[in-house]
């Protein structure tokens, strides 16, 4: 899902709709995720 200006990451279930991620659509989203990943 995109809405202007930003990203939206989520995961849905049975159940629930789950919001992993919101960021600007300026940022580079690999580095991003990579720099969640390493310091997360």
């Amino acid at each position: 899902m995109i809405s202007e200006p930003y990203r939206i990451i989520y995961r849905t279930n049975e159940e629930a709709v789950y919001v992993l991620l919101i960021a600007s659509r300026r940022r580079n989203i690999r580095t991003l995720l990579e720099q969640r990943i390493l310091f997360a």
